[in-house]
């Protein structure tokens, strides 16, 4: 497990937009209150570089920072990012949980 702060002996500390794992590596990468900074972007991309075609992107992440108009920059952030939103989420509590799968580039 990475995170930018270390929470148990399993987890590397790092940078969230630069890990330093391979390529295509994870079938799961899990964002939790971690896209509320303006380098979200990085994250997404470094996201989309490290979860295999067909693996899953899940966020959980406050409705306060993606309310309205923001709901919409995140959702098409995302996408810009190969992920395919196939469910989103609000909360009882003030939080979105969204449901990410990596698509696969069409070959023409």
């Amino acid at each position: 497990m990475v995170n930018h702060t270390r929470s148990g002996g399993s987890v590397v500390v790092c940078d969230m937009a630069a890990t330093g794992l391979a390529e295509n590596t994870l079938d799961v990468a899990v964002f939790s209150l971690s896209l509320m900074g303006l380098n979200y972007q990085d994250y997404l991309r470094e996201a989309y570089r490290l979860v295999r075609y067909g693996g899953w992107l899940k966020i959980a992440e406050p409705a306060t920072r993606w309310n309205a108009g923001n709901l919409k920059e995140i959702l098409g952030a995302i996408a810009s990012f190969r992920f395919l939103v196939g469910r989103a989420t609000r909360l009882p509590r003030p939080l979105y949980l969204l449901g990410c799968d990596k698509i696969i580039a069409r070959i023409n």
